[in-house]
């Protein structure tokens, strides 16, 4: 295991059983059932004198008291583990300036467990982000912010159609793989993939006829970048009156986005966030109608 400073959380056993015993309690799991499995896993290291085993009784003591779930065995363990004097004589071997500084780490844990632990924080069992929208959906928005009026574009309407589905996967699972024999099914957040097009007619709709009038998906290149219309939104504001629903039609693509490129590259859709949602909308459409550059990625 890698370390690289004198803290506890400088090392690799700490961050990996910070990040299996919270993933463990995001799950759903208790506070019995989550310590259970990850001392589990790491049992090669719960009773032996090298320097992972001594890390890992040290890490997981402060880890468990700073959640507030810190055990008598665990801690009695740990304030053994620092009065051996194991770990501190590896550092003096290294310098006495790291000695000295890791003796202040030790000493600082030595107070923490002693003292009164705070209460347990609490994990909530996660909710993910699951939009409603269908495939086929088109939504009208009417720009009316600031970064509209400072560009000309006050009062244009904003047209999308979602279009597919963007998966992101709960980074947890990758941990909980690791540590739980079960089978897991899709979990995680799915956002709305849309096509946009702009008009000032507020009775424009998309359809085959404009289907290539759509605002590609322009990253730092430019027109040199394969052509995608690909947007998705992270965070779709509370009240969603803002995009008024005008109906439900064939999905349009347009003739010339590079498909296949883009398959084959695994290339994702742009995201848009709400907070920037018009800038980053404004920024793409007048870079591709307009040759105006406001992101100033050409500097």
């Amino acid at each position: 295991m890698g370390t690289w400073g004198v803290r506890l959380n400088q090392n690799d056993v700490y961050a990996d059983l910070k990040d299996i015993y919270t993933a463990l309690l995001r799950y759903g799991k208790s506070d019995e059932e989550a310590l259970e499995i990850t001392v589990k896993y790491f049992s090669v290291l719960t009773n032996g004198e090298n320097e992972d085993s001594i890390i890992f009784r040290l890490s997981l003591a402060d880890i468990l008291h700073r959640l507030g779930r810190l055990t008598d065995e665990i801690r009695n363990n740990a304030l053994r583990t620092i009065a051996d004097g194991a770990d501190l004589d590896e550092w003096y071997k290294y310098s006495q300036v790291k000695g000295d500084a890791r003796k202040a780490v030790l000493d600082e844990l030595k107070e923490m467990l002693t003292s009164e632990q705070p209460k347990a924080k609490k994990f909530s069992k996660k909710r993910y982000k699951i939009c409603s929208w269908k495939n086929g959906d088109i939504f009208r928005y009417k720009f009316n912010s600031d970064i509209a009026g400072e560009y000309g574009m006050q009062g244009k309407y904003l047209f999308i159609q979602k279009t597919d589905d963007h998966f992101s996967p709960d980074p947890d699972l990758r941990i909980l793989k690791k540590v739980l024999d079960t089978e897991f099914e899709k979990r995680g957040d799915i956002y709305p993939i849309i096509h946009i097009w702009i008009s000032d007619d507020a009775n424009f709709l998309p359809d085959y006829d404009n289907r290539n009038e759509a605002i590609p998906n322009l990253g730092t290149n430019g027109k040199h970048d394969p052509m995608d219309h690909r947007f998705y939104i992270l965070d779709l504001p509370n009240k969603n009156d803002c995009f008024e629903f005008i109906t439900n039609k064939d999905i349009i693509i347009p003739d010339n986005e590079d498909s296949d490129l883009i398959k084959a590259n695994g290339i994702r859709p742009k995201h848009l966030t709400w907070k920037f949602f018009d800038k980053h909308v404004i920024g793409r459409y007048l870079w591709w109608e307009k040759d105006i550059d406001i992101f100033g990625h050409r500097k």
